[in-house]
């Protein structure tokens, strides 16, 4: 067990701040980082908490007033492989982003920390998710202001990010109206395969259910070339068609309660880069034989054969992971291990299960599309509630968190489930597992 929400929320008034928990993960090779609304907390890979649930307002405090209690939402923690340091960051008050990066790989010691303004022409800025690169750290956005803006993509220097010294970023507006950029994340030092020079890979949607676009930035502080690679069709790919955007996630039932839980919609979740191939994740909704519920869609893309112009061009594996059990599965996280394996971690709920954390994955040399048994790695205890009841459905969050061991042999996820809380407020908790497919002799 990881952060609840009766210990997560005292920011600037206890138990408020806690709907929705949106977890996420890093891990390195001694230590875990479990960050959520709004705040975080350290622990040991063998499971000891070394820094209690901690307020990002604390940790950020001085640095902006956007940083500031009632300020940040949205969190995000990543680890960077090829400089064995973590990265966290979150939004600033839909104005800034406010980022830290640790000095040495350890992470209960010294962070360099900064804010940089993410308002472009007053811009409400939403949804940022971080990918380490080549050239620097991403950060992508959705960007409102008054409706929908675009997304847009901020290069981090990550010199000045390793350094203290003030930090350089620039940005670019996602052409075609493309939303949800998702900045790969690049894996893979361990075996050898992590990359030494770009371009680094963005991907965004055309938020229609079906496509998806592979955007190239290479060299921002230098070059400065941002392109257009092409598009995909995963409906298509995964072999589960949404015609007219008819796979739109819906509203998730859960036992012992007629008030569902949201099921947000079709966005893309993190992106992962392993061995020159994308790996990505998203919520659709789908009938696999007893009704409409929410599904998982996944995709393993090769981004040097993606084409324009919407195609399966470059898709290399695609699934849907569903069952004929009336339960909906939402909000995954995807990463690979060294041998190429997937783990998927993601929400499961309905009729007769209370909101659940459960996980699946598949070996490399499985067949196209396939996955292994799925596992619930904690099950929920009651239904879920919040103080937005009575109104429905329920905020559940917006994503979850999957990440593999620097040495390519585990993977850690961090999901949400519904448990007996003293939080008057929100009964969420977070709960974080280990699992492998067989890949290193340790493992």
């Amino acid at each position: 067990d990881a952060i609840g929400a009766e210990n997560c929320c005292n920011d600037p008034v206890p138990f408020t701040a806690t709907v929705p928990p949106d977890p996420d993960i890093a891990v390195g090779p001694d230590h875990v980082i479990v960050v959520v609304n709004v705040s975080f907390a350290i622990y040991g890979t063998d499971g000891e908490e070394l820094l209690p649930p901690t307020p990002f307002s604390t940790f950020f405090a001085g640095v902006d007033p956007a940083c500031d209690p009632g300020g940040p939402f949205d969190p995000d923690v990543v680890f960077d492989e090829s400089t064995g340091q973590f990265i966290l960051g979150v939004d600033g008050d839909g104005t800034d982003y406010c980022i830290a990066m640790t000095t040495d790989g350890d992470p209960l010691g010294n962070w360099n920390r900064f804010a940089f303004p993410a308002d472009i022409n007053g811009e409400f800025f939403d949804f940022p998710h971080m990918g380490v690169g080549v050239d620097a750290v991403y950060v992508g956005s959705n960007q409102f202001g008054p409706g929908f803006v675009g997304g847009r993509v901020f290069a981090v220097n990550k010199d000045d990010l390793m350094s203290g010294d003030p930090l350089r970023v620039i940005q670019r507006l996602v052409p075609n109206f493309n939303s949800t950029p998702q900045p790969a994340h690049l894996k893979g030092v361990s075996r050898g395969t992590y990359p030494t020079e770009g371009p680094d890979y963005i991907m965004t949607e055309f938020f229609d259910g079906n496509n998806h676009s592979v955007w190239a930035w290479n060299d921002p502080f230098g070059a400065d070339e941002f392109t257009l690679v092409g598009d995909v069709d995963l409906a298509t790919a995964s072999g589960v068609p949404c015609p007219g955007g008819s796979c739109f996630p819906v509203p998730v039932v859960q036992k012992d309660s007629t008030v569902p839980l949201a099921g947000n919609d079709w966005r893309g979740q993190e992106t992962k880069y392993h061995d020159g191939k994308l790996w990505t994740a998203q919520t659709i909704s789908c009938d696999p034989g007893t009704g409409v519920v929410n599904c998982v869609r996944w995709a393993q893309i090769d981004p040097e054969a993606v084409t324009p112009g919407s195609s399966t061009d470059g898709v290399l594996n695609a699934g849907v992971i569903s069952a004929e059990d009336g339960n909906s599965r939402w909000f995954p996280s995807v990463d690979v291990d060294a041998c190429g394996n997937m783990a998927i971690g993601y929400s499961i709920s309905g009729p007769d299960i209370f909101p659940s954390v459960a996980v699946t994955g598949r070996k490399a040399n499985d067949r196209y599309g396939e996955v292994r048994n799925e596992f619930v790695t904690v099950d929920g205890t009651e239904s879920y509630r919040s103080f937005q009841n009575p109104a429905a459905p329920n905020r559940w969050g917006d994503y979850s968190g999957m990440a593999v061991d620097p040495d390519g042999g585990r993977f850690w996820y961090v999901g949400e489930y519904a448990r007996a809380s003293d939080n008057p407020f929100a009964n969420w908790a977070t709960f974080v597992s280990e699992h492998s497919l067989g890949c290193g002799g340790n493992y």
